[in-house]
This record gives C-alpha cells, structure tokens and sequence, in this order.
C-alpha cells in the first residue's frame, strides 16, 4: 500500500511538472527540511535515466520551486514617510541603501505614483523627490527593484503641508524625527570556527564577520534588538539603556545625534554560525520623554567567497 502512496505521488509531482508549464521547477538533489534557524534544502537526493515522451522530459528526483534556490530582491530599509512644506529641497534616496540582492545580482528600478503633489523619478541608482507648484496633500510611491526575475517592493508617502491641504493620515513621519537607525554594511560572510553568540555594544569584528546596525540617539535611551530568520525563528536578542556617559564617548552626526553601533557575531544565542539568508533585526528604542522609534531592517549572511 505504502509502494503504491509513493508511486502515486510521484506521478503526480511528474504530471504537475509538465502541466504547469508556467512554473519553472527544477531538479535537485536534496529535500526540504526546517530547523531552528533556517527553511531549505538538505541530504542527497537521488536521480534515474530521464524518460522522454510528448515532448517533457521527466527525471525521478525531488521538484524544489526557484523561490527556494534564488535570492529574491530584498528590502533593508523601508523608505520613511514624510511630511514636508511647500517648496522643499529635493529629497534624494539612494536606493542601493533600500534595496540589496543575496546573490549579488545588479538591481534596476522603478518607480510609480499615487496622487501628484510632488513628483519622483530615478536618477541612476538614486531616487530624486522633487516639490511641484500649487503641490499640497498626499503622494504615494511604490518603488521595485528587479534582478531580471525577481522583484522586491516597498511603499512610502509624501504630504505636503499646506494652509489648505486635509489633516495628514496617521503614521506619517516627521523629517526632524530624532530617533534612526542605520546600516553602514548590508552583508557578511558566514561566521566561521566556534565561538559564543554575540550581540550588542562594543563588539569586536574579526575579518569583518559581523553585521552592524547603528541607532541614532538625540540623548539617554532604553534600546532592545531582537534578531530573527526570514520565517521568524528568533536567533539572538540583547537590550540595554544607553546612559550619557556611554554617549560622551559617541562623536556627535552633524545633527547632533549620536549613533550607537549594535554588532552582532553572526551566531544564534547557542553559539551555532548562522547559515546564508536575510536576517530580520527587530530595533525598538525609548527616551526619557517619550519618543520612539520601532522598526526592521534586513541584513544578508552569505557563504564565503
């Protein structure tokens, strides 16, 4: 009976294969397995001579979806809403800062709009917002990065602040807003040896193996990071408050804020070496009086070079 389930399974997988000929699926040798830290493909599969007929070709074997075995254009920072007056300077995004690709793969971009009181386009790789006469209200952009299969995504608005404008939505950011967080490098190679899992102030990079974020502070603050896999799996957390004495130690942005650089080892609390993927750092930091900042930014761990 058992011979018969797989036998018929497999018939179907094949029949699948050759009907959804939209879909690219592809051979591998391995199957699909989820631990704690990662969502792929493992072990040694097996493969037979290709039987040929009605133009398919079917091999035995495991059928694994491209979303498996290629990066997809991520996102690393969403671009932040913004309220802005009548007649701002250009706002310029650079994109690269926005968009990354595990595989490396040069990204091309677009951009569309939703509303028209102010206007966008791409220069290159950087995303240039511009003031338009008589603009007031909302303008919302979807801008997509593409790697000449895959796409990633993300959203932003624009509201111009006028006498006559309507009541901004709820959310939208200011561009004083004095709580940040930054990437100064997207990617790192996989931790390599044993060692502890690290995550915090003041750590120390061997080789450049560790991913940094750097949170932008106007004085004393409560900061927590919790790091998790793309499905959610949490691999390491850390928090602490930030008290002025560690930011005399901090030179000063030229806005007067202080970045506090967050490493982390590239290892899960248990001290295991992460495998190759995104990551998702979960940053949410507290002052005094009240302010806050909670946000997600992506970072990738890839195989060494």
């Amino acid at each position: 009976m058992r011979t018969t389930q797989l036998l018929s399974l497999g018939l179907s997988l094949a029949s699948l294969a050759v009907a959804q000929t939209t879909v690219a699926w592809s051979q591998v040798g391995g199957t699909l397995v989820k631990t704690s830290t990662i969502a792929g493909i493992a072990g040694q599969g097996y493969e037979t001579a290709p039987v040929k007929g009605s133009g398919a070709q079917i091999q035995s074997g495991f059928l694994v979806h491209p979303q498996l075995r290629t990066s997809v254009p991520f996102v690393v920072a969403p671009i932040v809403d913004r309220n802005v007056n009548p007649n701002f300077a250009p706002i310029r995004i650079a994109l690269k800062d926005v968009f990354a690709d595990l595989d490396g793969d040069v990204l091309q971009f677009q951009q569309s709009a939703l509303g028209a009181s102010v206007s966008a386009r791409i220069v290159n790789d950087t995303l240039v917002v511009s003031s338009v006469a008589n603009g007031s209200g909302a303008t919302r952009y979807t801008v997509t990065a593409s790697d000449g299969t895959n796409i990633g995504t993300t959203t932003f608005q624009v509201y111009v602040e006028t006498d006559v404008a309507i009541r901004a939505p709820g959310g939208v950011r200011k561009l004083d807003g004095n709580l940040d967080a930054r990437v100064p490098h997207v990617f790192a190679q996989v931790a390599q040896g044993t060692a502890s899992g690290r995550l915090g102030t003041g750590g120390e990079c061997h080789d450049g193996n560790c991913l940094t974020t750097e949170i932008l502070l106007p004085g004393p603050a409560s900061i927590s990071v919790s790091i998790f896999d793309n499905v959610g799996t949490p691999v390491i957390a850390w928090s602490d408050d930030i008290q002025s004495r560690t930011l005399s130690g901090i030179a000063p942005d030229a806005d007067g804020r202080r970045a506090v650089a967050v490493t982390w080892n590239l290892r899960s609390s248990d001290g295991q070496a992460v495998p190759a993927g995104v990551y998702l750092w979960k940053i949410v930091a507290q002052t005094p009086d009240g302010q806050k900042l909670e946000t997600v930014r992506r970072l990738g761990v890839k195989k060494a070079d």
